[in-house]
């Protein structure tokens, strides 16, 4: 093993087979993922976002320097956004294609020497980096599979490794150990995002496609008017927004909104079908354009879903200190994906209830905890679903002392899968599905899925705030929902009792107003459910701030061809087709 681990050895691997295009430049342009993107213009937003941070960073001062973590899901594409933008860096800034340098962390020769004390990353891409012409893109990838990861990269700034003239990104899949990331390299990012003038920050996250970065990618006509639209740019999602909200603006006065409605909601209706049924993982977007008529004859291959099942289960047993168990987690997200797919249940979910299934999980199967304290166990495996951002937990909000907050004793959530497809996924492989594809085409045939629709709209309520306020305040529960409810006592317990809800809300934050605008969402499925009742009506005015110079947003899935305001109690509202709100946001 020791000779396996010879730091020359494996320096001498890392050229030859990561860093191919050290020898011949055009290693980047046949790289199959740099020709995926090229080929089919599937370019997620966070494309251009990092790019701007390396071109702009390193154009406007080439010694600048800086860390950018960048997460997401198994996957999702960060391996080929870091060749693309290595290809970017060298045919079109000029970079020296030496300077690239990539690094895989999840090479198994790699991975066990550093495990085993026998390799000193740090001493490793010291040498990498040694002689290179600056600037310097290095690489780092899959560095969240090391517990010491950040202080790994803690000790290549601080021993001046990653210095002037080297930006470096590092990608992962999680954020379990987020607040260790923060002591560890606070004050240690470097000034590369603020030279990009990035207000995001240096901790990037690659989410699945929104359904506005599907609709382009599929649709080229949709790509143009987004692009004459400037739908692109914040300001221009902001200035809708702020109409949309506003109880005095006619919509037809929208001009975006009017000219979308009337020259692509068919093209938009038709691609948010799509999107329920695929989800916004580029590789399935990328298959969908590839084979189009195959699938639409066929469907989509069910080992598309298995990979995306698979990313999810594949990290659970490296982090056994968080006392994550394969078994609880597989019953856990079966369990979040019934709430998406089965008309009779929806999307809340008690705590207490998940709690009581671990526990029948734990005396079924004899698993080894310490305590018996499965609530902190829940906790655990729902942080780790939050922290690769599976899973978002959508919780009851109530006003007080003029911001939002939880309301306690509610233990209860809407727990939301991030994209429609790892709720398909995991409900297919955890029901012993065969096709999921025509199984899920069948149900929203037959009754239109309106959980999974609502999960959808929450989903995408969730990056609001950093669209339109990148540099929000992360203390501010980004989404929750607004609910009415009464409790009755039954036999010593407390039953809790809905008695109106709206379905979501979140806000952005107004710079020119010096304050935060909320955003009530109500999802409905077709137009025949397009109104508020006396319930809705109780919940808004239990929340008085949000309608100070604002309106609820009622959003219809399908069917609906228009956009009318309308007003019931004093309540004023806009109805929206669901497919053309996302487009906008």
């Amino acid at each position: 093993m020791n000779d396996i681990c010879d730091i020359d050895s494996i320096l001498n691997d890392i050229i030859k087979e990561q860093n191919k295009w050290h020898k011949d430049i055009r290693e980047l342009a046949k790289n199959e993922k740099v020709k995926k993107v090229l080929k089919l213009n599937i370019k997620p937003r966070i494309f251009p976002v990092m790019e701007r941070i390396f071109s702009r960073g390193f154009k406007s001062n080439p010694n600048t320097w800086g860390v950018i973590i960048l997460r997401g899901p198994r996957q999702i594409g960060k391996t080929t956004l870091v060749f693309y933008l290595a290809y970017r860096g060298v045919f079109k800034y000029g970079l020296d294609p030496r300077s690239v340098i990539y690094i895989d962390l999840s090479y198994w020769k790699l991975k066990q020497c550093i495990e085993r004390g026998l390799l000193d990353l740090v001493e490793l891409i010291r040498r990498l980096l040694e002689n290179k012409k600056k600037p310097i893109l290095l690489v780092i990838d899959e560095a969240s599979l090391f517990p010491e990861w950040s202080l790994i990269i803690k000790n290549l700034v601080e021993y001046n490794i990653i210095t002037n003239g080297v930006a470096t990104i590092v990608t992962g899949s999680h954020a379990v150990e987020l607040a260790v990331e923060q002591s560890h390299l606070i004050g240690r990012y470097g000034p590369l995002c603020r030279d990009s003038e990035i207000r995001s920050g240096p901790r990037q996250y690659y989410y699945p496609l929104r359904f506005s970065e599907f609709a382009e990618s599929l649709f080229d006509e949709v790509n143009q008017v987004f692009r004459e639209l400037n739908l692109r740019v914040g300001r221009t999602k902001y200035a809708v927004i702020r109409h949309i909200l506003d109880p005095n603006m006619d919509p037809d006065k929208i001009r975006i909104l009017k000219e979308l409605r009337e020259s692509y909601l068919d093209v938009l209706q038709s691609a948010f079908k799509h999107y329920i049924l695929l989800g916004g993982y580029p590789f399935m977007t990328a298959f969908f354009k590839e084979h189009i008529d195959e699938v639409l004859s066929k469907g989509v291959p069910a080992d598309l879903y298995q990979v995306i099942y698979s990313g999810l289960m594949s990290d659970i047993n490296k982090f056994s200190k968080y006392m994550l168990r394969e078994e609880v987690f597989r019953e856990l997200i079966k369990s979040i994906s019934e709430r998406h797919m089965e008309e009779h249940i929806g999307l809340e979910v008690n705590y207490n209830d998940l709690a009581g299934l671990i526990r029948h999980i734990g005396k079924a199967s004899s698993l080894p905890y310490r305590s018996k304290n499965y609530t902190e166990v829940l906790r655990a495996h729902l942080d780790y679903l939050a922290g690769i951002k599976a899973v978002i937990e959508v919780k009851p909000l109530k006003f007080s002392n003029g911001r939002f907050i939880i309301e306690s004793g509610k233990p209860l959530a809407k727990l939301v899968f991030i994209d429609p497809s790892i709720a398909i996924s995991v409900y297919a492989f955890t029901h012993n599905i065969p096709d999921p594809y025509k199984h899920v085409t069948r149900l929203l045939e037959d009754r239109g899925l309106p959980s999974l629709v609502e999960a959808i709209m929450l989903a995408h309520l969730i990056r609001i705030p950093q669209l339109l306020s990148p540099s929000f305040e992360e203390l501010i529960e980004p989404i929750g929902y607004l609910v009415k409810h009464s409790e009755v006592r039954e036999d010593n317990t407390v039953k809790y009792i809905r008695k109106g809800e709206i379905d979501g809300i979140t806000w952005f934050y107004s710079y020119s107003d010096a304050k935060h605008v909320y955003i009530p969402v109500e999802v409905k499925h077709t137009p025949k459910e397009a109104h508020i009742d006396d319930n809705k009506v109780e919940v808004l005015r239990g929340a008085p701030p949000i309608y100070s110079g604002t309106r609820l947003i009622l959003t219809v899935a399908f069917d609906l061809n228009d956009v009318y305001q309308d007003e019931y109690k004093n309540i004023k509202y806009i109805v929206i087709p669901l497919p053309l709100f996302l487009a906008i946001i």
